[in-house]
């Protein structure tokens, strides 16, 4: 039987100490993985919004891996934009992205101007991810193509265990979210993203769920 979602909440993550120590803990995350399934949904050329960026890990293997593409971050944490930037100037790539603070809810960004939009690790922040969606789509061109990464509450009791013991005595001892297993328990199930896309006209999506994650791709529909 699937648990309760219990959401968290966006603030959770915005404080100095927290964002460091989320940053120590997602960077080694293998984020050149995702970011090579993300580009090949796209052309060589062509916008990208990293949106919710975090600590830049994910927005420094675009701009690394698509370097004839605009990249775009945001986040709505002062300190974590503070920390992407850090992350793209050690590795030479603050050149070729664009930071934004602002929030995933009212993406500052014109009706279909993006061609490719992803999101990392945010879902289950987040108590409706109605708004979200809805922004993700106004923003992209028609044909374009989203991609959200995240995790699932659609797992074994033993594989959360497992999760939270592995997390909760590491850097995890730092974030008050308990370890991994809170994390689990904010995660929405496969059958709960597929009712909110529903609510949504003029795109077509697909969801896969490689382990403990679902990858959810999202095509709006050309004119």
């Amino acid at each position: 039987m699937t648990r309760p979602r219990v959401p968290l909440l966006i603030q959770d993550m915005d404080p100095k100490p927290i964002a460091e120590a989320y940053a120590k803990l997602t960077g080694r995350a293998p984020f050149s993985i995702a970011a090579r399934k993300a580009l090949r949904l796209s052309s060589d050329e062509g916008n990208v919004l990293d949106v919710a960026c975090g600590p830049g890990y994910f927005l420094a293997q675009l701009a690394k891996l698509a370097p004839h593409k605009e990249i775009h971050g945001l986040d709505i944490s002062p300190n974590m934009l503070s920390l992407a930037k850090d992350t793209l100037q050690k590795r030479n790539l603050d050149a070729k992205v664009q930071l934004h603070l602002g929030s995933a809810f009212d993406l500052p960004f014109e009706d279909n101007s993006l061609d490719l939009v992803t999101n990392s690790n945010f879902l289950h922040q987040i108590d409706d991810p109605s708004q979200f969606l809805y922004e993700m789509v106004r923003v992209l061109k028609p044909g374009g193509t989203g991609i959200i990464f995240d995790f699932t509450r659609d797992v074994p009791s033993w594989v959360r265990s497992l999760a939270y013991l592995h997390t909760r005595y590491t850097l995890w001892k730092q974030i008050p979210l308990d370890g991994m297993g809170r994390v689990i328990d904010a995660c929405f199930t496969i059958e709960e993203i597929e009712g909110y896309l529903e609510k949504i006209p003029s795109i077509k999506w697909k969801i896969e769920r490689p382990l403990m994650m679902v990858i959810t791709t999202i095509w709006k529909e050309p004119i």
